[in-house]
């Protein structure tokens, strides 16, 4: 569920228990891109560890409530494209070794979604997993909405040309083992709590040392122009 306006102030001041909502709302969407997207598991782990990492130490620039997944969202697709170059075995594919389905030519239209350019292998996963429109993946991808249409458009015609009449098949099946890569909620908590407070506690150690520091300063300063100061200028 998403996080209102008094958790995220909260969280921008360094609240940990509002820090978690936050990024826990962004924790399973990050998760099933990078997994969806990588196709392995080892990338897949390696940038939803990057992106809520860097996502944290965005945590106080980010101007309302919306902004959080909005940033989430882009970034995770532009370190998937950094880590494209390693390609996942289709065996082991995160779109196909879940996959409900006996059907032998499911792996192949796979397969052929991962040879696409990157950004129609993007629209079409995200529009049949994702369920996002036009608007949502203009954004994410960081081009305009005519030109998410035509990466779309592109990839459409290219896997149905491959799917034949089992085109609607693959595609529902691929939009449901791509859901079915949704974290648990135990999971998300576990790791998200983890990071936050790796993340927070340092800096509120450090902010407790620096109010004590400020502290003995003032009354040294005090105890000086009361107890100390009189008796050198009598």
């Amino acid at each position: 569920m998403p996080v209102d306006a008094d958790v995220f102030r909260r969280a921008r001041k360094g609240n940990i228990r509002a820090a978690i909502s936050v990024m826990s709302d962004c924790y399973p969407q990050v998760y099933r891109l990078a997994y969806g997207l990588s196709g392995r598991d080892d990338v897949g782990r390696g940038i939803v560890r990057f992106v809520m990492k860097r996502g944290l130490r965005q945590l106080t620039n980010w101007g309302d409530e919306s902004a959080p997944m909005r940033w989430c969202q882009h970034h995770t697709l532009l370190t998937v494209r950094r880590a494209a170059k390693y390609k996942p075995d289709v065996a082991h594919d995160t779109l196909v070794r879940g996959a409900q389905t006996d059907n032998a030519y499911y792996a192949a239209f796979i397969r052929a979604l991962r040879t696409l350019p990157f950004q129609q292998r993007e629209a079409f996963v995200l529009t049949h997993g994702e369920q996002w429109d036009a608007r949502n993946l203009a954004t994410a991808m960081d081009c305009s909405t005519e030109a998410a249409n035509n990466h779309l458009k592109e990839a459409t015609r290219a896997l149905a040309a491959l799917g034949g009449d089992f085109y609607s098949t693959f595609t529902a099946q691929l939009a449901q083992t791509y859901k079915s890569l949704t974290p648990s909620e135990e999971l998300v908590l576990t790791n998200v709590e983890y990071n936050v407070k790796r993340h927070l506690w340092p800096r509120k150690i450090w902010r407790l040392i620096q109010l004590i520091i400020m502290a003995t300063v003032i009354a040294v300063i005090v105890l000086f122009v009361w107890k100390i100061y009189p008796k050198l200028v009598w």
